[in-house]
């Protein structure tokens, strides 16, 4: 079977699994072709998968969620047929958007592909057996699948709402978390969103702020910190926030700027949901990232709650956060 792929950027061949990918050959210079296919108001075609045996529509569903995931964009997977294939085709831009893709370095690329893709369908088949209670156990990964469906969904909504795309987010990440630590640290398990979230990122390494606690390495302390990073780095800001949306139905919400206390109280301010669903957007990312077994020397975890890139090119032997084990 053979699929074109619209709106995915990679420039050479590779596989993995018996799938194998083959870019569109086009004579432009770099930066005009990842333009062309990072284009909003349109979907170029960008290359052809080749697939020896597979369901169509579970494959096209799956790896579409996979190459929307890296791309960061809407991706469109079709079967080819005997027809003239189609080069391009319009888009409603509202609904492709800007891209902002993790990575331009071939070999990270290919691994996120490859790693996602084979983590998503072992997901499919065990979740599909039926009347197995221990298919809502991690270790048959479907609160992970839930994760990156609700992360990838609003790219292909016509129109997002940032009260529906903020929800799949938060509720994505608490539920993976939780699971997580039912399923691997059962004795860390907690029933507190923001307990539980910052559990696995302590357990994952990565860099965060817990108000209410202080004693651990991965939970910044507020000295290290302006106001700002604070509030973005802080689990309880994100829990205050999905809390008044779905309570209140409110974009503003009350949260902590310190760990520290004044007078007897934690310091707050008002924050908006606008300014913190493309963080939560991007924690959810690294997690992720982390969680399909990204190597260590290319994924930055300290640096999700800024505009930094994820994924980079690092010099051999530097390592910008330690591997999941």
């Amino acid at each position: 079977m053979k699929f074109a792929i619209y709106g995915f950027y990679f420039d050479r061949q590779f596989s993995f699994n018996r799938i194998s990918f083959v870019p569109e050959e086009r004579n432009l210079p770099f930066w005009e072709n990842v333009n062309l296919i990072n284009d909003k108001n349109q979907y170029v075609i960008s290359g052809y998968i080749n697939v020896p045996d597979a369901n169509p529509d579970e494959f096209i569903f799956t790896m579409q969620t996979v190459l929307t995931f890296v791309q960061q964009q809407d991706v469109i997977i079709k079967l080819l047929s005997d027809k003239e294939i189609e080069k391009s085709y319009p888009s409603d831009s509202k609904r492709r958007g800007s891209a902002a893709p993790f990575v331009m370095y071939p070999d990270i690329l290919e691994e996120i592909v490859e790693k996602l893709y084979l983590k998503l369908i072992d997901d499919n088949d065990l979740c599909n057996q039926k009347g197995n209670d221990s298919v809502f156990n991690l270790y048959n990964n479907c609160e992970f699948k839930s994760l990156v469906y609700k992360v990838t969904e609003p790219f292909h909504m016509r129109r997002t709402f940032i009260e529906i795309t903020y929800f799949l987010y938060f509720s994505g990440l608490e539920a993976f978390c939780k699971q997580y630590l039912k399923s691997y640290y059962p004795e860390l398990y907690s029933n507190n969103a923001p307990e539980a979230i910052c559990r696995v990122l302590e357990k994952m390494e990565i860099n965060y702020v817990n108000v209410f606690f202080d004693s651990s390495k991965y939970n910044l302390k507020s000295k290290q910190l302006d106001t700002n990073d604070f509030l973005k780095l802080s689990i309880t800001t994100y829990t205050r926030l999905r809390n008044t949306l779905f309570h209140s139905n409110k974009f503003v919400a009350e949260a902590e700027t310190s760990s520290l206390k004044v007078d007897n109280k934690y310091p707050k301010q008002e924050v908006k949901i606008i300014d913190f669903e493309y963080t939560l957007q991007r924690l959810c990312n690294v997690v992720i990232l982390k969680y399909i077994g990204i190597e260590n020397q290319r994924l930055d975890c300290s640096k999700w709650y800024t505009r930094f890139p994820l994924i980079k090119s690092l010099p051999k032997g530097e390592v910008s956060c330690p591997n999941l084990k």
